[in-house]
């Protein structure tokens, strides 16, 4: 969610957007923060996946069941 700190994930997060097509600012991804453009990335990938867009995320993968990108807010896969 805005404002996460977790290096990691976040830098994990950037390139799944990225790799399905939905960009976080430069500044972001080479900071890796989760700030406004990454919310907004994250909003547009859940739009295209069609899960709820909350502009969190609880996990992003590439989904076994649809083989897509989803960027999911709970545990389980929605399509």
């Amino acid at each position: 969610s805005l404002g996460a700190d977790d290096i990691r994930w976040v830098s994990w997060l950037h390139r799944a957007l990225t790799a399905s097509g939905f960009y976080p600012s430069d500044e972001e991804a080479e900071d890796w923060m989760f700030g406004e453009s990454t919310q907004d990335a994250l909003l547009y990938a859940q739009a295209a996946a069609r899960v709820p867009e909350t502009g969190t995320c609880v996990r992003a993968y590439a989904c076994s069941v649809c083989m897509r990108a989803c960027f999911c807010v709970s545990a389980v896969h929605v399509t």
